[in-house]
């Protein structure tokens, strides 16, 4: 009779994960492409997925298998339109001299002494110890960007209009 009993409960058993397998929700395409794309089994990142909270993407992102997705770029507002607009006006964002012979110099436009204040504000304010060079575009915009966001009068620097 014990043995019946055991019986039919290993059968009961089997019949209700046998059950509760069918009832489980199938992989989502999304999973099943990922897994091609990264030649790993399906069920298995759906399982890593359902385990760990996370969506198949992100769990693959957080275990390395795929790269991180790149921010977006922002559009460029505010000041930095406006250093791109006088910078395009000024020099076409090359590294040149002033053709008037005002000995303004880079893409910028920049005079060394005019330089010179505004690299000093710049460093003042952030702390900023790294080179920076009138004749370097990263480091114009930066500046620029900097005097622009923090001193608009620092705009008559340029003689530039439109911007």
């Amino acid at each position: 009779m014990k043995l019946f009993a055991g019986l039919a409960l290993v059968v009961a058993l089997t019949q209700s994960t046998v059950h509760a397998a069918e009832e489980e929700a199938p992989v989502s395409d999304e999973t099943i492409q990922l897994a091609k794309e990264v030649e790993v089994d399906p069920i298995d990142l759906a399982g890593a997925s359902n385990t760990t909270g996370l969506s198949p993407r992100q769990y693959l992102v957080v275990t390395g298998v795929l790269a991180p997705p790149k921010p977006p770029t922002p559009p460029i507002v505010g000041p930095m339109a406006r250093v791109d607009c006088i910078i395009s006006k000024e020099s076409g964002g090359s590294d040149i001299p002033n053709r008037q012979g005002s000995g303004a110099n880079g893409p910028g436009q920049y005079k060394p002494g005019t330089w010179a204040n505004n690299v000093a504000l710049y460093r003042a304010a952030t702390g900023y110890t790294g080179s920076l060079s009138l004749h370097v575009l990263s480091d114009v915009r930066r500046v620029m960007g900097f005097m622009l966001s923090n001193f608009p009068a620092s705009r008559s620097q340029w003689s530039v209009g439109g911007c």
